[in-house]
């Protein structure tokens, strides 16, 4: 009887927990439980897995290998969970033998999501990216297709959308995001929710720079202080990334210190990697060699991470160390690591050595990477100033300020003393602005006092301030073109100045100038600004064509917002209000109607090796081929980058399989192979719950149909 009394007790206690288990959210609290119930001898392996999962989700590897290792029967998610765990313990002979049990395992059931998103980790920690997005691709269709949970679906497109960030397929990391973000929230796991917000924070950065990413860093950082040390470490460390490039160094400096502090109750070295190497990369970009030497040791000691060793010889070059530079390229580039290809380009400039290769097979559309590319590739240094235009519009100070230093020491700039002026004076004034008083007093040092006008700059700062909001306000383009032809005017007795948006020409000024008389040109394709004079602009005048030209484009963006300016489609904000009006219309009288998602094959490869001009004329003919296949009462729109849709209305699925083949072929023909795209076609149905998913689910077969053409040999990159 007593026997039986204990019994029952045990089996209360054992429901009480179970229930008290998934009843809170914790992470930590839900691994205390498990633990107490395998402590009290309820080794099955129900509990033994329920253990080693939460103890994988806290990053305890060490631990949950040990767990890992006493269940008797490894089923296919043991196994994944084993192959992450290793990984990240650097046991990659170990954690490949488990990877193989699990591919020879694999099955399209509900698990199939789960499963691939842990064994991920092992092709991301050892910089396999093209194999583990090879895997991941290969599964998408049938997981599009299979019941899964929410969970589930949220791990496995976040990891998705890593491998192609990391494979520099930014695009298609922001769309896996969101729908891995969308997954979360409907699943209320804030462990997943917290990965996704840090991961997208790192492509908000590239997309759009920190005015982007800052939302993520911040809701991230606050989401890890309910989870280890760990997960702190990994979004202070992006938090500090983003916030760097806009605030002063003196809030800066505070959180170095918190996250160094940190870092020493941290044991797994992929997290100790993360963390001292933020604070190298940030003492570099401040120019404190003291600081960067300090942590060198401490990565020294990282032995699991491949790209660490590059990294270290990258960071003594820049304390002076005799480093056989132009050897580390290979190395550098097959990191494919935005940061390190960053910071390596970055010394080669400074030390006067041009790179053979990354420039030619490394393409990013990062502001500091296209500008440093335009300096080694000798591009007309007025012309860079479109990329720091561009990383101050994205809240890239730090980067701009970068910049300016480096068109100040290697562009050769004894010719240019309007740029040389210009750039003193912007660097000077991030300087002060970032609190970086050093780097400030350094400047004031090298000035060339001659002909340097501070006064007339700070008045002309005063002029953009008021002419700004002016023009931005413009009533019309011939309006526009007046005011800057007025402020031009206090400079210049006799001129042309001329405003060219794609094919459309703007002009006001004497049009007998011609082009030998060019003086001054600004261009942010496909926008630009030119200067016709027969006098000599004084130095101030190319920052006035530079602002002139940034508010023109603000307000010819307001002015005309309904079409996109390079191919005349329809843009983004306006074509999702015409879907949405569809779709109403769909759910009130059944009107049917359909979504195809076009993505132009290799446009980074074409505009990299062709140059952007050549890919702005790809995307106009691949728009012209569109508006003249479709009809009136259809709608194309450009979607953003290499990306078109099209709303094709009262047309089901098959008939819009029929406009997009006649769409491709005429696209064929003109392009002579050229050029090429990928679509995917998707048709309203009564199973559509929002014109969202609609536009998803188009966009995901766009995705499996490159992946196939690849796969087939069609396309070599995308």
């Amino acid at each position: 009887m007593t026997e039986k009394i204990e019994i029952e007790e045990k089996r209360r206690w054992l429901y009480k927990k179970l229930k008290e288990y998934r009843s809170i959210d914790s992470l930590n609290e839900r691994l205390d439980i498990l633990e107490e119930i395998v402590k009290q001898g309820y080794k099955k392996d129900l509990y033994l897995k329920r253990l080693a999962r939460t103890l994988v989700e806290n990053q305890r590897y060490s631990e949950a290998i040990k767990i890992l290792d006493d269940i008797r029967n490894k089923d296919i998610i043991t196994l994944s969970l084993m192959v992450r765990s290793l990984s990240y313990l650097g046991r990659y002979e170990e954690a490949k033998k488990c990877l193989d049990k699990v591919l020879g395992m694999v099955e399209l059931n509900y698990d199939l999501p789960y499963v691939l998103s842990q064994v991920s980790f092992y092709y991301f920690l050892r910089g396999e990216t093209r194999e583990g997005l090879a895997l991941l691709n290969s599964y998408i269709e049938d997981i599009i297709n299979i019941p899964s949970s929410k969970r589930y679906l949220a791990n496995f497109y976040n990891r998705l959308a890593i491998l192609n960030y990391v494979d520099g397929n930014i695009e298609n990391a922001l769309h896996f995001y969101n729908l891995a973000s969308d997954y979360a929230k409907r699943s209320n796991d804030k462990l997943i929710l917290y990965r996704i917000m840090n991961n997208a924070g790192d492509v908000g950065r590239y997309l759009y720079g920190p005015k982007s990413s800052i939302k993520y860093n911040l809701e991230a950082y606050e989401m890890a202080k309910d989870f280890p040390k760990d997960f702190i470490v990994v979004s202070l460390s992006n938090l500090i990334n983003a916030k760097a490039q806009f605030c002063s160094s003196n809030e800066i400096e505070a959180m170095l210190k918190e996250l160094e502090e940190m870092l020493k109750d941290v044991n797994i070295e992929y997290f100790l990697y993360i963390g001292y190497r933020r604070l190298a990369l940030v003492n570099i970009y401040y120019h404190r060699s003291e600081e960067i030497r300090r942590f060198i040791p401490y990565l020294r000691n990282i032995k699991s991470i491949p790209e660490n060793n590059v990294l270290i010889k990258i960071f003594e070059g820049y304390l002076g160390e005799d480093i056989d530079l132009l050897s580390l390229e290979e190395d550098v580039l097959e990191t494919k690591e935005i940061q390190i290809i960053l910071i390596y380009l970055r010394l080669l400039l400074e030390k006067g050595l041009t790179p053979r290769k990354i420039t030619k097979e490394f393409y990013s559309e990062f502001p500091l990477y296209q500008f440093m590319k335009g300096l080694i590739e000798k591009e007309d240094p007025i012309s860079l100033l479109k990329y720091i235009d561009s990383m101050l519009e994205r809240w890239e100070y730090l980067d701009a300020l970068s910049s300016y230093l480096l068109l100040i020491k290697t562009a050769g700039l004894q010719d240019h003393s309007s740029l040389q002026h210009l750039s003193y004076f912007e660097a000077m004034s991030l300087s002060h602005l970032l609190n970086l008083n050093s780097i400030a007093e350094k400047l004031r040092k090298e000035i060339p006092l001659n002909g340097f006008p501070v006064d007339e700059y700070a008045r002309v700062r005063i002029i953009e301030y008021y002419f700004k909001e002016a023009l931005i306000n413009s009533e019309n383009e011939e309006q526009a073109i007046r005011l800057i032809y007025r402020v031009l005017s206090e400079y210049l007795d006799d001129f042309l100045i001329r405003v060219d948006v794609a094919s459309r020409t703007i002009e006001k000024g004497n049009t007998l100038f011609g082009t030998g008389n060019e003086k001054l040109r600004y261009e942010n394709s496909p926008f630009s600004i030119t200067l016709y004079s027969r006098e000599e602009p004084n130095s101030l005048t190319l920052s006035l064509l530079r602002s002139f030209l940034n508010a023109f484009i603000i307000f010819w963006e307001r002015r005309y917002g309904m079409y996109d300016a390079l191919t005349g489609l329809l843009n983004r904000a306006y074509g999702i209000k015409r879907i949405e009006e569809s779709f109403n219309e769909y759910k009130r009288n059944k009107e049917p109607f359909s979504i195809v998602f076009i993505d132009v094959d290799s446009l980074k490869k074409i505009n990299d090796t062709m140059g952007h001009s050549y890919g702005d004329l790809v995307l106009q003919e691949i728009a012209s081929s569109i508006k003249s296949t479709i009809r009136q009462t259809d709608y194309a729109i450009r979607w953003g980058g290499d990306e078109f849709l099209i709303l094709l209305r009262n047309t089901d699925y098959d008939n819009a399989e029929k406009v997009i083949k006649r769409i491709d072929d005429r696209i064929s023909a003109s392009s002579n192979g050229r050029f090429s795209v990928s679509y995917g076609v998707e048709a309203v149905s009564e199973y559509t719950t929002t014109y969202n998913k609609l536009i998803e689910t188009a966009d995901i077969k766009m995705y499996a149909n490159k992946y196939s053409k690849r796969r087939g040999g069609n396309i070599s990159e995308s």
